[in-house]
């Protein structure tokens, strides 16, 4: 069957991409630019503060994409059981969710208390690095349940297409958090100048000040979502099963992604301070960059697991193709800006260091090339495979292009080869062409367009006007 409407004509679609997909974006960018701004404080305390900061949060990475793994099951049921208005289903889904996220963090922040040394020296050698790393791991251990509640419970509230209360109780807290970083950091107001551990401690205020602003808010709005509590725990069989079918893959898939990227921070970290920094302002910048696709993405997601809830197969996979085909263009057009604008950008942080600033340009500018084959596989395996429940296909596809080509290539390079940074970078990329070519063979095959409210009370009674004709 042919698409009625390409992208720019189909002014329903157009019109709810951005509805959802900026608000989810600009959330995206707020974390970025504060991102950038908390780098561009901690570098003036020296390149051993930057590049611990950096190691650190390759851990806190780590429970963000566990947590990320997580909300595949969320965002797949919810948005689709948003579908048909089956709340209960999705007080039900964002239950189980939190009981797991919060359990999971909860074990990972044990650790970070227990033997956060430990965990920096993973990455380096470097003394000054590790000291750094862990005085900010430790402190920031005090707000990893927090940050988990509030990624969880704000991707529900996206799922049901309310985009505007997670992104005003970030704007909220990004604010806290920048003016408590600079109280902390430098010793402002009569504060103790706590360095890095500053910085962290304002992270974890943060937090808190976004969990109240935002469960308040829906609160004051009436949000189903907060209606009869008691459907958080009230768990079936079936519905356990098919939760953890979803989510299970997913969670795999995260770690074993993760635990790739980590193994590239470690061949990484061993090139010293001023390479490792140099990728730390990097990943702040690039995250900027990312946030136009993770908006993307997320509105695709709600918009074509919306669809399949209701049963309109042909209508979500019209809605994935069109999101599909504008990702790659959108990503070379963004990819052109920061190669002309990568310098201005990172004269704005103030980095003292001609060199970690040469470095980092050119970490921004192969990556703005390498951008529209990137994209390709966070759009389809994030965006699209799970809208429709199909996390299986994200799983095998990652676990074969990152351990079976991108960390060989990686340790081969930076460890065997022992080539100059920038080729070690350049290697994490192996993975990218093959990995792009498999998802879209998958997404030709169109198995991924599941319907995971087929057994619904709500679709079920109310199917005849629900399913597309």
């Amino acid at each position: 069957m042919r698409m009625k409407k390409g992208f720019f004509q189909d002014k329903t679609f157009l019109k709810n991409m951005l509805k959802l997909g900026v608000p989810i974006a600009l959330q995206q960018l707020l974390y970025s630019v504060f991102s950038v701004v908390d780098t561009a404080m901690i570098a003036q305390l020296g390149a051993d503060a930057t590049a611990g900061v950096g190691l650190a949060n390759r851990w806190f990475f780590f429970i963000l994409l566990v947590n990320f793994g997580l909300i595949a099951g969320t965002m797949a049921l919810v948005s689709q059981y948003w579908g048909i208005k089956d709340y209960k289903n999705i007080r039900r889904t964002t239950g189980i969710s939190l009981m797991i996220g919060l359990g999971l963090t909860a074990v990972f922040t044990v650790f970070v208390f227990l033997i956060p040394r430990g965990m920096i020296s993973v990455f380096a050698d470097d003394a000054g690095m590790i000291e750094e790393g862990t005085s900010y791991l430790r402190m920031l251990g005090f707000g990893l349940i927090l940050f988990s509640f509030n990624f969880v419970f704000s991707t529900s509230l996206k799922a049901t297409e309310t985009v505007k209360i997670p992104l005003i109780a970030s704007i909220c807290s990004i604010l806290i958090n920048v003016f408590l970083n600079w109280v902390f950091i430098f010793g402002h107001l009569g504060a103790p100048a706590m360095g890095v551990a500053g910085a962290a401690l304002g992270t974890v205020i943060s937090h808190g000040a976004n969990s109240v602003i935002m469960v308040a808010a829906v609160k004051i709005k009436g949000h189903p979502l907060l209606r009869h509590i008691s459907d958080y725990f009230s768990m079936t069989r079936t519905f356990a099963k098919k939760f953890f079918k979803v989510m299970t893959p997913a969670l795999i898939n995260e770690v074993v992604w993760v635990l790739g990227t980590m193994t590239y921070s470690v061949v990484l970290g061993r090139y010293g301070s001023v390479d490792y920094g140099a990728y730390t302002i990097f990943n702040s910048v690039e995250g900027m960059f990312f946030t136009f696709f993770i908006g993307l993405s997320g509105a695709t997601s709600i918009l074509v697991g919306k669809e399949l809830g209701r049963g309109n197969i042909q209508t979500g996979w019209e809605y994935s193709v069109k999101a599909l085909v504008f990702a790659p263009i959108l990503a070379a057009f963004l990819g052109g800006i920061m190669i002309i604008f990568r310098y201005p950008v990172l004269g704005l942080m103030q980095i003292p260091d001609r060199e970690l600033m040469d470095m980092s340009a050119r970490l921004l500018l192969f990556y703005a090339v390498a951008s529209p084959i990137r994209i390709i596989p966070y759009m389809t395996i994030v965006g699209i495979f799970r809208s429709g429940g199909d996390t299986m296909s994200g799983l095998w596809i990652d676990s074969v292009n990152v351990w079976l080509v991108g960390v060989p290539v990686t340790l081969l390079v930076g460890f065997v080869l022992k080539a100059p940074f920038i080729w070690a970078f350049l290697a994490m990329y192996s993975e990218d062409v093959l990995k792009s070519v498999m998802c879209i063979i998958i997404f030709i095959k169109k198995k991924w367009l599941n319907q995971l409210t087929y057994d619904s009370e709500v679709f079920l009674a109310e199917s005849p006007a629900l399913i597309e004709e």
